[in-house]
C-alpha cells in the first residue's frame, strides 16, 4: 500500500511540475519560482525498485529442470520468461536445465505423436531440486501438462 501511494502521490508531483502556463517556457527563471525540490519524490520510487531487485535476486542463479518420461515418441514444448522451446523425443526419460528468470514462472507439456498405440507420457518441473508440478496422461492421445509460479 505504500509503494502504490508514493507512486500515486510521484505521478500527482510530477504531472503539476510539467504543466506550463500559455506563452511560457515553463522554466523557473521564467516565473520567478524554484522548481519543486525533486529528492524526496525519487527517493521513493527508488526504494520500491530497490524491493524489487530484492526479490528478484531471492530467485536469480536458480536452476529449472523440465523432465519428461514417455513410452512411446512423444513432442515436448517447454518455457520460462526467457522463451519457449519445442522438441521430438522418443522412448524414455528427457531432461533440460535452464536459468531461471528472477520472475520463477515456467511451464512445460509433452503429448504422444503415435495415435494408434496407448502410451503413458508424465512431465515435472523441478526448481533447484525441488518438485514444483508433476503430471501424467495415458491413452492413444496421451498428454500431460505443467507449470508453476515458483511457490
Amino acid at each position: 500500500m505504500r509503494r502504490t501511494a508514493s507512486a500515486l502521490l510521484a505521478l500527482i508531483l510530477l504531472s503539476g511540475c510539467s504543466a506550463a502556463s500559455p506563452g511560457s517556457s515553463g522554466d523557473a527563471a521564467d516565473t520567478g519560482t524554484e522548481p519543486a525540490a525533486s529528492a524526496p519524490v525519487a527517493s521513493e520510487p527508488a526504494a520500491a525498485d530497490d524491493d524489487a531487485a530484492a526479490d528478484a535476486d531471492a530467485t536469480s542463479g536458480s536452476t529449472v529442470t523440465f523432465r519428461v518420461t514417455t513410452t512411446g515418441k512423444a513432442q515436448v514444448t517447454w518455457g520460462t520468461l526467457n522463451g519457449v522451446s519445442q522438441e521430438d523425443i522418443g522412448k524414455g526419460t528427457w531432461t533440460k536445465d535452464e536459468d531461471l528468470p528472477s520472475i520463477p514462472v515456467a511451464s512445460l507439456m509433452v503429448v504422444a505423436v503415435n495415435f494408434t498405440k496407448s502410451q503413458k507420457v508424465t512431465c515435472e518441473i523441478l526448481i533447484d531440486g525441488v518438485s514444483k508440478s508433476k503430471q501424467s496422461g495415458k491413452g492413444n492421445t496421451a498428454s500431460a501438462s505443467c507449470d508453476t509460479d515458483g511457490s
